[in-house]
Protein backbone atom coordinates (compact mmCIF):
# COMPACT_ATOMS: atom_id res chain seq x y z
CA UNK A 1 0.00 0.00 0.00
CA UNK A 2 1.28 3.37 -0.53
CA UNK A 3 1.25 5.91 2.04
CA UNK A 4 0.73 9.58 2.31
CA UNK A 5 3.71 11.32 0.52
CA UNK A 6 6.81 12.41 2.59
CA UNK A 7 6.10 15.33 4.97
CA UNK A 8 4.08 16.41 7.86
CA UNK A 9 1.78 18.65 9.19
CA UNK A 10 2.87 21.66 11.09
CA UNK A 11 2.17 25.63 12.18
CA UNK A 12 2.97 28.37 9.87
CA UNK A 13 5.32 30.87 11.60
CA UNK A 14 4.82 34.17 11.27
CA UNK A 15 7.16 35.15 8.77
CA UNK A 16 5.81 32.47 5.86
CA UNK A 17 1.58 33.45 6.39
CA UNK A 18 2.56 34.80 2.79
CA UNK A 19 3.62 31.42 1.21
CA UNK A 20 0.68 29.60 3.39
CA UNK A 21 -1.85 31.97 1.40
CA UNK A 22 0.19 31.17 -2.04
CA UNK A 23 -0.53 27.23 -1.29
CA UNK A 24 -1.04 25.01 -2.52
CA UNK A 25 -1.17 26.28 -6.51
CA UNK A 26 3.01 26.11 -7.00
CA UNK A 27 4.20 29.63 -7.98
CA UNK A 28 4.56 28.52 -11.57
CA UNK A 29 0.24 27.83 -12.02
CA UNK A 30 -1.46 30.69 -13.93
CA UNK A 31 -3.21 31.50 -11.20
CA UNK A 32 -0.79 31.79 -8.52
CA UNK A 33 -1.11 35.05 -7.99
CA UNK A 34 -4.45 35.88 -7.87
CA UNK A 35 -4.77 32.99 -5.59
CA UNK A 36 -2.61 34.30 -3.12
CA UNK A 37 -3.90 37.71 -3.24
CA UNK A 38 -7.71 35.82 -2.89
CA UNK A 39 -6.08 34.02 0.46
CA UNK A 40 -4.64 37.44 1.80
CA UNK A 41 -7.97 39.18 1.49
CA UNK A 42 -9.67 36.66 3.25
CA UNK A 43 -6.75 36.13 5.74
CA UNK A 44 -7.06 39.81 6.49
CA UNK A 45 -10.55 40.18 6.68
CA UNK A 46 -10.62 37.53 9.35
CA UNK A 47 -7.86 38.54 11.12
CA UNK A 48 -6.74 35.13 11.15
CA UNK A 49 -3.87 34.86 13.75
CA UNK A 50 -1.21 32.40 12.27
CA UNK A 51 -0.81 30.28 15.27
CA UNK A 52 -4.31 29.28 13.50
CA UNK A 53 -2.68 28.32 9.93
CA UNK A 54 -1.44 24.79 9.40
CA UNK A 55 0.63 23.29 6.06
CA UNK A 56 1.72 20.21 4.56
CA UNK A 57 5.03 20.43 4.21
CA UNK A 58 7.63 17.95 2.02
CA UNK A 59 10.80 17.58 2.88
CA UNK A 60 11.78 19.76 -0.94
CA UNK A 61 9.69 22.54 0.97
CA UNK A 62 6.71 22.34 -0.94
CA UNK A 63 3.42 22.88 0.31
CA UNK A 64 0.76 20.75 -1.36
CA UNK A 65 -2.17 21.93 1.19
CA UNK A 66 -3.06 23.86 3.78
CA UNK A 67 -6.11 24.14 6.78
CA UNK A 68 -6.90 26.56 9.24
CA UNK A 69 -8.16 26.00 12.69
CA UNK A 70 -11.59 26.10 13.24
CA UNK A 71 -13.15 29.88 14.43
CA UNK A 72 -15.00 29.30 18.10
CA UNK A 73 -18.59 29.99 17.85
CA UNK A 74 -21.67 29.35 20.24
CA UNK A 75 -21.92 26.24 19.80
CA UNK A 76 -18.88 24.94 17.94
CA UNK A 77 -16.18 25.25 15.70
CA UNK A 78 -16.63 26.89 12.18
CA UNK A 79 -14.36 24.25 9.64
CA UNK A 80 -12.77 25.48 6.31
CA UNK A 81 -11.88 21.98 4.95
CA UNK A 82 -8.44 21.82 3.92
CA UNK A 83 -7.29 23.16 0.53
CA UNK A 84 -5.18 20.73 -1.44
CA UNK A 85 -3.50 20.42 -4.74
CA UNK A 86 -5.18 17.71 -6.79
CA UNK A 87 -2.96 15.08 -8.00
CA UNK A 88 -2.13 11.10 -7.09
CA UNK A 89 -1.13 12.71 -3.58
CA UNK A 90 -4.54 14.58 -3.09
CA UNK A 91 -5.93 11.56 -0.94
CA UNK A 92 -3.21 11.44 1.13
CA UNK A 93 -2.59 14.80 2.13
CA UNK A 94 -6.23 15.60 2.42
CA UNK A 95 -6.00 12.56 4.93
CA UNK A 96 -3.50 14.11 7.13
CA UNK A 97 -4.69 17.45 7.26
CA UNK A 98 -8.22 16.32 8.36
CA UNK A 99 -6.66 13.85 10.97
CA UNK A 100 -5.01 16.87 12.24
CA UNK A 101 -8.05 18.73 12.69
CA UNK A 102 -10.05 15.93 14.22
CA UNK A 103 -7.61 15.48 17.01
CA UNK A 104 -7.28 19.11 17.65
CA UNK A 105 -10.81 19.24 18.08
CA UNK A 106 -10.73 16.48 20.61
CA UNK A 107 -8.05 18.14 22.10
CA UNK A 108 -9.77 20.78 22.68
CA UNK A 109 -13.55 19.55 23.65
CA UNK A 110 -15.22 20.58 20.69
CA UNK A 111 -17.88 17.96 19.58
CA UNK A 112 -19.78 19.95 16.78
CA UNK A 113 -18.29 22.08 13.62
CA UNK A 114 -19.88 23.59 10.82
CA UNK A 115 -18.23 22.54 7.42
CA UNK A 116 -17.58 25.15 4.62
CA UNK A 117 -16.35 23.04 1.62
CA UNK A 118 -16.17 25.15 -1.34
CA UNK A 119 -15.03 24.38 -5.25
CA UNK A 120 -11.82 26.68 -4.36
CA UNK A 121 -11.14 23.74 -2.23
CA UNK A 122 -9.67 21.92 -5.56
CA UNK A 123 -11.49 18.88 -4.69
CA UNK A 124 -14.25 19.36 -2.40
CA UNK A 125 -15.45 15.54 -2.96
CA UNK A 126 -12.24 14.48 -1.71
CA UNK A 127 -12.40 16.86 1.45
CA UNK A 128 -15.69 15.55 2.29
CA UNK A 129 -14.66 11.91 2.06
CA UNK A 130 -11.58 12.41 4.26
CA UNK A 131 -13.44 14.25 6.82
CA UNK A 132 -15.78 11.73 7.37
CA UNK A 133 -12.99 9.60 7.38
CA UNK A 134 -10.83 11.44 10.20
CA UNK A 135 -13.52 10.31 12.49
CA UNK A 136 -16.62 12.96 11.95
CA UNK A 137 -20.05 12.15 11.02
CA UNK A 138 -22.48 14.44 9.52
CA UNK A 139 -25.45 15.59 11.02
CA UNK A 140 -28.88 16.62 9.77
CA UNK A 141 -29.68 17.85 5.93
CA UNK A 142 -26.81 21.08 7.07
CA UNK A 143 -23.56 20.67 6.48
CA UNK A 144 -22.77 20.17 9.99
CA UNK A 145 -20.36 17.86 11.01
CA UNK A 146 -20.18 16.22 15.00
CA UNK A 147 -17.27 14.50 16.60
CA UNK A 148 -17.24 11.54 19.23
CA UNK A 149 -14.93 12.73 21.68
CA UNK A 150 -15.01 9.48 23.44
CA UNK A 151 -13.90 7.35 20.34
CA UNK A 152 -10.27 6.26 19.42
CA UNK A 153 -8.37 8.71 17.44
CA UNK A 154 -8.45 7.92 13.38
CA UNK A 155 -5.34 5.79 12.00
CA UNK A 156 -2.58 7.73 11.35
CA UNK A 157 -3.27 9.40 7.85
CA UNK A 158 -0.88 7.14 5.13
CA UNK A 159 -2.36 4.60 4.98
CA UNK A 160 -4.52 4.93 1.82
CA UNK A 161 -3.47 3.04 -1.35
CA UNK A 162 -3.60 5.87 -4.05
CA UNK A 163 -1.45 3.90 -6.29
CA UNK A 164 -4.56 3.29 -8.55
CA UNK A 165 -4.85 7.21 -9.23
CA UNK A 166 -0.95 7.71 -9.77
CA UNK A 167 -2.44 8.15 -13.86
CA UNK A 168 -5.77 9.53 -13.33
CA UNK A 169 -7.03 13.21 -14.51
CA UNK A 170 -8.79 15.32 -11.33
CA UNK A 171 -12.60 14.57 -12.83
CA UNK A 172 -11.29 10.65 -12.37
CA UNK A 173 -9.82 10.83 -9.08
CA UNK A 174 -13.23 12.82 -7.58
CA UNK A 175 -14.95 9.43 -8.78
CA UNK A 176 -13.06 7.69 -7.27
CA UNK A 177 -14.87 8.69 -3.68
Amino acid sequence: MASVPAGRVRAVRPAEVDRWCGAPLPATHPRFEAWRDEERAWVARWSTPPERLFVFETPDGDLPGKVDVPIAKARGWELWAPTVRPGPAAAGVMEALCAHVVAEARRRGVPRMELLIEEAHQVPDLAEAAVVRAGFAFHEERVVVVVDLEAPLPAVAGRLDVRPAATLEEAALRRLC
